[in-house]
């Protein structure tokens, strides 16, 4: 049989054509060697596909979880530098639990003692308030933190303050197919949290990172909130100011907030908190 294809090949390579046997054994050899040919590239071509679907897999999941979850149109909300604001003449050391800062007097002297050990305080005077949670304990939210940081490509280490100004600063439109597997990673993880971290629609915010406290304020509209934490992760909390004339005032938060400052005591301090029913005030 391999002396007939040898001399249908150098018939045909010398212009005669063949028939009969030796014509179809020819178009046999050469039918196979093209399907062998047509296997290799079908091999070859799933091989590519299946690198580009593992490489791309974690942009393929995050279009089609972000559409299904409604995280597609997810806008950075705009952060600025807090500026230093002095704290004004006159106004009074407030203290809650381990935290102390400053308050205009009105507000100061106008404090309402915890309800049904409710663990917050609340400063009212006329149309502002400023109500304070009592410190926390951070541990609780450690592991969210260690999260954070080994999705990050940087390796950054996060306090809640600079985690909440990182997502706050995602946009949807910040995907690229360019991106590595583990920048998508990071993407999805900020956009995410965003949507469960915001605390005021839209708005902007305002931070601050110095040596001992870390906070970041959201502000929009006649409320603004503030969450703090101490730098090694001991402790943190919000305080949340109110204007009900419409707008809240920029200066006195950051004046409010500025002037904080985080004590030692944590546990000890808030069960005082809550069970004290008048001010604390140092003059």
């Amino acid at each position: 049989m391999r002396e007939i294809t040898e001399e249908a090949v150098e018939s045909r390579a010398s212009g005669n054509e063949l028939t009969g046997p030796n014509s179809v054994l020819l178009d046999q050899e050469r039918a196979g060697r093209a399907l062998r040919l047509f296997l290799v590239a079908i091999v070859v071509l799933l091989a590519v596909m299946a690198a580009t679907a593992w490489h791309y897999r974690y942009h393929l999941w995050w279009l089609y979880g972000s559409s299904r979850l409604g995280l597609g149109e997810v806008q950075a909300i705009p952060d600025h530098p807090m500026p230093n604001i002095p704290t004004p003449q006159g106004w009074v050391r407030c203290r809650v639990g381990c935290v102390e800062f400053s308050l205009p007097p009105e507000l100061a002297k106008n404090r309402a003692a915890p309800k049904n050990g409710a663990p917050i305080v609340t400063f009212q005077e006329g149309s502002r308030s400023v109500i304070v949670d009592l410190p926390r304990d951070e541990g609780e939210l450690s592991d969210l933190l260690e999260i954070a940081a080994g999705l990050c490509p940087q390796s950054q280490r996060f306090t809640i303050p600079r985690l909440r100004r990182a997502c706050y600063q995602a946009s949807s439109g910040d995907f690229r197919w360019s991106m590595t597997p583990n920048e998508v990673r990071w993407h999805a993880f900020c956009i995410a949290m965003r949507k469960l971290m915001e605390l005021i629609p839209d708005g902007y915010t305002e931070s601050f990172f110095r040596e001992g406290v870390e906070g970041i304020v959201h502000f929009g509209g006649e409320r603004a909130v503030f969450e703090w934490e101490t730098s090694d992760r001991r402790c943190g909390g919000y305080m949340h100011f109110i204007d009900r004339t419409g707008k809240v005032d920029p200066f006195w938060v950051r004046a409010v907030c500025g002037s904080l400052k985080v004590l030692n005591e944590v546990e000890a301090d808030n069960r005082k908190a809550l069970s004290d029913t008048t001010a604390s005030l140092d003059r």
